[in-house]
């Protein structure tokens, strides 16, 4: 028997591959025959190669055996998500706090510098204000495409109209319409909050970066969110749809072209009585816009504490107003403009 066919018969015997001490053990019983070329010397016998290979096998025994490299498991991911989470917690947290204290106490502090958390909360506060309106202009033309006239409406009697004018509406004053003015919006705030820090600067009675003295004018932006929240919460009570006589709605259908059209509909508003719900809510809306705009001018003079060169602060902060009256004015102008053209081009679309 060989070497080869010892080893093979071991395994198959035991269960397991022989070992050195063993694999010696047979030899030297002559339980196979060794394959190696044999030396004498002085009568002895000298196994030259399985002794070499008894030496050598231990120590590649001895190495440790290579492990396959496993991808990381997902407790690393799990670990980084559960980091995100608490740490989207925590800002959030923060925010909370810094809008309800700013809340109760709307004053420029001069170690609260959060402009981040205030230009966050003057960006959504104008887009509420823009969505309110549009809103409730929008919900306004939907009850005349959704009024009922001796139970019928212009869906049943004239569904192709009613789908153009129904996607009119969607076009004209739906999200493009909200960002638009939304920004419109945003450039009255920034210029109410910017300008007392530019005139600071001018006035050289700042020594912070300007992001931080920004951000201490904007802690009045929580007042703006609350007040342009519920504007757009109250959109909600204007009805999208109306229950008329046949000679209003003809009169309805008739509105849209330009600004006579809109002295048509106040007196029709003081006619049917369905339509009460249209002036009750836009006066709701108003009268927060204009209290929004009355914090903001309240801000923009207290805020201001610097003369600048030959001009006292009371002058400049009638300057300031000045022109801020003149941006609103022109802010105004366009969003009423741009209102009338959403109006007209509805009516264009569908009648």
């Amino acid at each position: 028997m060989n070497k080869a066919d010892w080893l093979e018969y071991f395994e198959a015997i035991n269960g397991r591959p022989a070992t050195a001490d063993e694999i010696k053990q047979a030899l030297a019983n002559k339980e196979f025959e060794d394959e190696t070329t044999v030396v004498y010397e002085a009568g002895e016998e000298s196994v030259v190669e399985p002794v070499q290979a008894m030496k050598e096998e231990p120590a590649q025994a001895k190495e440790p055996p290579v492990m396959p490299q496993t991808p990381p498991t997902s407790g690393a991911r799990i670990s980084s998500s559960n980091f995100n989470k608490e740490d989207i917690k925590e800002k959030g947290k923060a925010y909370f706090n810094w809008f309800l204290t700013h809340l109760k106490n709307p004053t420029a502090d001069k170690f609260d510098g959060q402009w981040l958390y205030g230009s966050v909360t003057l960006i959504i506060s104008a887009f509420l204000l823009s969505a309110a309106w549009m809103n409730y202009l929008s919900r306004f033309l939907m009850s005349i495409a959704n009024a009922s006239v001796k139970d019928m409406t212009l869906r049943t009697t004239a569904p192709e109209k009613y789908d153009l004018f129904v996607n009119a509406v969607k076009s004209e004053l739906g999200l493009g319409k909200v960002i638009q003015v939304g920004l419109l919006f945003f450039i009255i705030y920034v210029l109410a909050t910017v300008l007392p820090v530019i005139i600071d600067r001018l006035g050289k009675n700042s020594n912070q970066s300007f992001l931080l003295d920004w951000g201490r004018r904007l802690v009045i932006s929580p007042i703006f969110l609350v007040l342009n929240g519920a504007a757009y919460l109250l959109s909600y009570l204007q009805p999208d749809k109306l229950i008329i006589s046949s000679s209003y709605f003809e009169q309805l259908l008739n509105f849209g072209n330009g600004f006579s059209s809109f002295v048509t509909l106040s007196n029709l508003i003081k006619e049917v009585p369905a339509l009460k719900s249209l002036q009750t809510v836009g006066t709701y809306l108003a009268v927060l816009a204009i209290l929004g705009f009355v914090v903001l001018l309240v801000s923009l003079v207290s805020n201001i504490k610097s003369s600048i060169s030959v001009l006292s602060r009371f002058y400049v902060a009638c300057c300031s107003v000045v022109v801020l009256f003149a941006v609103v004015y022109f802010v105004d102008k366009t969003v009423v403009t741009t209102i009338f053209k959403a109006f007209t081009s509805v009516y264009t679309a569908a009648f």
